[in-house]
């Protein structure tokens, strides 16, 4: 009996969405949903901080493929409510920094590095959010 050959592997981006000191519940974590093509959603530890990832399919989210998704307006909007599920996890337990939406790295590694080069300023950040709380204010104008 003969096996199948492998199909073409998949390869994956790392999707984050914020950087925080405490770590989101892994429960509530799990009834996150971020982006819908991605997986679960979790949490790289560097250093003291945590960073809340989800990983994604590069063939949906390499630099081409975003950059056609997001001029879309129902594929845009997508997008942003799934950035915004995710720094809302990350946000459960504590103060975070949110990223900019699609910051994505090439893996685990890449994101690990870009946090640690960073990890001063993110800890400045985060002593300055610390007992703080956001408010925001929609106006609806009737025509």
């Amino acid at each position: 009996m003969s096996e199948c050959p492998a199909g073409p592997a998949t390869v994956d981006l790392v999707c984050a969405f914020a950087v925080t000191r405490t770590p989101p519940d892994g429960a509530a974590l799990a009834a996150v949903t971020g982006h819908e093509e991605g997986g679960p959603l979790r949490v790289l530890r560097v250093g003291g901080l945590c960073l809340v990832v989800q990983d994604v399919p590069a063939a949906l989210f390499d630099e081409d493929a975003l950059a056609e998704r997001l001029n879309r307006p129902d594929d845009l909007e997508r997008c942003a409510r799934a950035h915004h599920r995710g720094v809302e996890a990350a946000a459960a337990r504590g103060p975070v920094v949110p990223l900019p939406m699609a910051t994505l790295y090439r893996g685990d590694r890449s994101a690990e590095r870009a946090v640690t080069g960073r990890e001063a300023v993110l800890d400045e950040l985060l002593d300055r959010l610390r007992d703080r709380t956001e408010w925001a204010v929609k106006a609806h104008a009737v025509e």
